[in-house]
């Protein structure tokens, strides 16, 4: 809640605790909502799993992948000091929800050092509400110090997002953005020339590159514009090299095999 309407630039927009329905515990037990990068508010939901009852573990995995709408991503929090255990079912629940992979379903362990600085941020606030925390100024004395003046200092020295649980929650990060495919090697298109021209007495540079791009497309190979571009830049080399003929057709290149190769 310090975090809410702070002026650190957090992404936290609001965090709630989601009531249960007919009875029955909550698939979270809390649900926080942030704004991404891009402007997107997006929602992640964290249940805490510290048991050793094996039936509660499975229940509330369970609860977790039979949810109708989740939200974008959901965090299990457990303790070293009591890891998560559960029968069969429970670990088919587990594996099912691993698949969605780190940014739809993670597990996160926290260590006893990480509850107890989770407990110590709160300590020295309620301390201060209470009026418990005080401290000594040169040439003033004794000093009372503020609720706010600890929630500033928290932020000041970015203690909440040293944690690895609060990080989650205050920093939103952008969708990585995958790297572009890479360009088809020189050699291998100079081969698939060479192939597909034995077969045919001519072939246009677009017609090559649909074939092309058909072959490799389940690869990540750029499109068909881009390969053509390449095969285009590859055959002009082999003209030169008078391996092919290839001759320019408004904007294409009409390929044929010179005779004798």
């Amino acid at each position: 809640l310090q975090c809410k309407h702070s002026s650190q630039r957090y992404t936290l927009i609001d965090l709630s605790h989601p009531p249960g329905q007919k009875s029955k515990k909550p698939t979270y037990d809390l649900l926080v909502r942030e704004r991404s990068p891009e402007g997107q508010e997006v929602a992640t939901g964290l249940t805490f799993i510290v048991t050793g009852s094996k039936t509660s573990a499975t229940a509330s995995l369970r609860r977790i992948y039979e949810d109708p709408s989740p939200p974008e991503h959901v965090i299990v929090v457990c303790d070293e000091r009591q890891p998560l255990s559960c029968g069969k079912a429970g670990q088919q629940y587990w594996e099912k929800l691993s698949a969605l992979g780190k940014d739809g379903f993670q597990v996160m362990q926290l260590t006893f050092s990480q509850y107890a600085q989770l407990d110590a941020l709160e300590a020295a606030i309620g301390e201060a509400r209470s009026g418990d925390l005080e401290t000594v100024l040169p040439g003033v004395g004794m000093r009372q110090i503020s609720e706010a003046e600890v929630i500033q200092s928290h932020h000041r020295n970015d203690r909440y997002r040293s944690h690895p649980l609060l990080c989650e929650l205050l920093c939103e990060e952008s969708a990585p953005t995958p790297p572009p495919p890479p360009p088809p090697p020189p050699f291998e298109i100079r081969q698939f020339i060479a192939a597909q021209l034995a077969l045919t007495m001519g072939m246009s540079s677009v017609e090559l590159a649909q074939k092309y791009h058909a072959k490799y497309e389940a690869d990540g190979r750029p499109g068909v514009e881009e390969t053509k571009v390449r095969l285009e830049q590859v055959a002009l080399e082999m003209h030169h090299e008078e391996l092919i003929n290839a001759t320019p057709m408004g904007d294409y290149l009409y390929l044929l095999n010179r005779p004798g190769r």
